[in-house]
């Protein structure tokens, strides 16, 4: 007998190990997830057409009466201070038009979810027009405004903050002065948008609905297309009226400021998006060298990460800094760790699929996008800074905004200068900073082993089912009978039955899973319908377990609530796997066994006419092949779980 060739000799070792292999790529798969700070690589800009920093802002420059125009708008949009009133929004709109840009609309389409009362926006957008493009591509800067108390509560991505009145009036003032001031009309004395190559769309959406609902609304309209998440986009039902148009939005940056002037300390740069979507890496890394320099920049919620004291992240961090300390300085072991929690946080971001900020409307749309949210972590605030005029500049708010303003230009004018189409940069990485990343070769490994162990286990059920056919063919030689292919048909027709009812299973599950996180809480649910009683268990059931799931890292009683809904939901899976592959198999087996118990019948020598000679034998041959059949179908059937 000729030897097998030494790759299947090796492949079928491997196989016979496949518990053993399996464990060993599980660890190598952890160990590959705390190698992510070891593989990281410093972040730099692929795309050396962006031209970042080259250029002068010149709205730095520009008059202080532009800024105290945009000033003017804003507090008139206010009225006593307060943004979040009837008609303030209408009041903004009217005012840019008086200010010079008439190309100004206010949209108000209806967020309407299911079980949840209609949400009315309140948006507003001006259209700056290109002096030497043709009007096909446009930009978009994006400050977001609360013209209405939060509906229903504070946004969850929010973390608890709500948009201060001054926090309104910095978005509006830079927004209206970027606005202005590249438009050329009133106090801008001409202007410095000469250089537009694109169009610039200036869009103040509603944050009363949500962190993006308004928004996304809006970029639903601008792209003629309704969202099919149970959004209506006019008051009882009318459609919308047509919205004033530019060219294809090429990339958005949004600059949402929860905090106002001379209260923020921080700039955390966001861009995960809807399932896990990404930005190029160019995007986040031009935010971050244009607003980092004013603003110390961060991580979405890498603060309680890398400082929590209850949570799961905090419990992590201690845990890793001691061992870590035995390999490295204090330093560099905390810098290891902190990277580490950052990552593995950034990770979960993107399974869950929850988005971090309003960009998530753009990428839906794929458009390259990732927000700026100003806010306050308990540091020293912008007043203090060096070089600020102490805690009573927080009052002027026209130097942050020239600030501002004056990063706004920047970005828009690296920006102007991209082709996206031929843009290169990566869209698939982990970061573990603000100034180092993994690339998707280098984070791909531990995904790979996992996959490998399903794999391996996969070809160890094989085996088994070889092995049993093998056991059958041997008992039936014994007996001297020749197991044909029809056994062997139906032993695998039985194992593949199992393998892809399970298969089902874990897919419905996944879909489940995918829709409790992401969709709505009520897919069959019509838009403004009331719940029943069974709905709305289901619905605080639903928000409790998408809550856990979302914040496992950061808040202790989602971590256990995370744990018990993982740890249950395997346990469902399992068995819920098991007793539908052991039905499909008895469904599949049932009419073989039915058929060959008859023939077994006829071998007993009760043949038509009494013969009991030839006839009966091959009855009886019949009888045996198939009882051989089911023996080996039930050896597969009890031994082997596939």
């Amino acid at each position: 007998m000729a030897r097998k060739p030494l790759l299947q000799r090796l492949m079928a070792l491997v196989v016979s190990k496949a518990h053993s292999v399996s464990l060993a790529l599980i660890i190598l798969a952890a160990l590959g997830l705390l190698a992510l700070p070891l593989l990281e690589r410093p972040i730099r800009f692929e795309e050396k057409g962006l031209l970042a920093g080259v250029a002068h802002a010149t709205i730095s420059d520009a008059p202080t009466a532009l800024f105290q125009e945009a000033a003017r708008i804003a507090r008139v949009a206010a009225g006593a201070g307060n943004f979040q009133r009837p008609g303030a929004a209408a009041a903004l709109a009217s005012q840019l038009r008086a200010a010079g840009l008439a190309a100004t609309q206010l949209s108000r389409p209806t967020v309407t979810r299911p079980g949840s009362p209609p949400c009315r926006c309140a948006n507003v957008h001006s259209l700056v027009r290109s002096r030497r493009g043709d009007g096909l591509e446009a930009l978009a800067v994006v400050t977001p405004v609360a013209f209405a108390p939060h509906r229903p509560g504070p946004d969850p991505a929010h973390d608890g903050r709500n948009q201060s009145a001054a926090a309104a009036e910095l978005a509006l003032m830079t927004g209206a002065a970027l606005a202005l001031y590249l438009a050329g009309v009133g106090a801008a004395g001409g202007g410095g948008g000469r250089w537009l190559a694109r169009d610039v769309l200036w869009v103040v959406p509603d944050l009363a609905c949500g962190t993006e609902a308004c928004l996304a609304a809006w970029v639903d309209q601008y792209h003629g297309r309704e969202r099919m998440r149970g959004r209506q986009r006019g008051p009882a039902g009318a459609p919308a009226p047509p919205l004033l148009r530019g060219g294809v939005i090429q990339q958005a940056l949004v600059l949402e400021a929860l905090a106002g002037a001379g209260e923020y300390d921080t700039a955390e740069l966001l861009v995960v998006g809807h399932e896990g979507l990404l930005p190029k890496l160019d995007m986040f890394f031009l935010l971050r060298q244009l607003f980092g320099y004013m603003i110390p920049p961060a991580l979405w919620r890498d603060d309680q990460v890398t400082r929590g004291s209850v949570s799961l992240a905090g419990r992590l961090h201690r845990a890793l800094l001691a061992p870590a300390e035995l390999l490295w300085s204090p330093e560099a072991a905390r810098s290891y760790v902190d990277r580490l929690m950052r990552g593995l946080q950034f990770t979960w971001q993107q399974a869950v699929g929850l988005p971090s900020g309003p960009h998530a409307a753009f990428k839906d749309h794929m458009v390259d996008a990732a927000t700026v949210r100003l806010v306050q972590r308990g540091g020293a605030p912008a007043s203090a800074w060096p070089g600020a005029r102490g805690p009573a500049a927080a009052a002027d708010t026209a130097p942050f905004a020239r600030s501002l303003a004056s990063a706004s230009e920047l970005a828009l004018r690296s920006l102007n200068n991209l082709v996206e189409r031929m843009h290169h940069s990566p869209f698939l990485y982990v970061l573990t900073g603000v100034d180092g990343f993994v690339s998707v070769e280098r984070y791909v490994g531990p995904a790979a082993a996992a996959a490998v162990v399903l794999v391996l286990q996969a070809a160890w059920s094989m085996r088994c089912v070889q092995q049993a056919l093998a056991a059958a063919a041997g008992l039936g030689a014994a007996r001297g009978i020749r197991i044909g292919g029809s056994g062997a048909g139906l032993a695998w027709a039985v194992a593949t039955c199992r393998a892809a009812t399970r298969v089902a299973v874990l897919a419905a599950v996944a879909a489940a899973l995918r829709q409790l996180l992401c969709g709505e809480p009520f897919p069959w649910a019509m838009p403004g319908q009331q719940l029943s009683s069974a709905d709305r268990a289901w619905y605080s059931a639903a928000m409790f377990a998408r809550r856990a799931l979302a914040r496992p890292l950061l808040d202790p009683g989602a971590a256990a609530g995370a744990a018990a809904l993982l740890g249950g939901l395997v346990s469902v899976v399992a068995a819920a796997t098991s007793v539908a592959g052991r039905w499909a198999a008895a469904a599949v087996v049932r009419p073989v066994k039915q058929q060959s118990e008859g023939r077994a019948d006829v071998a007993e020598g009760h043949a038509p006419g009494g013969g009991t000679g030839g006839s009966g034998a091959v009855a009886g041959g019949s009888g045996g092949l198939l009882g051989a059949a089911g023996l080996q179908l039930g050896v597969i059937y009890s031994e082997i779980e596939i």
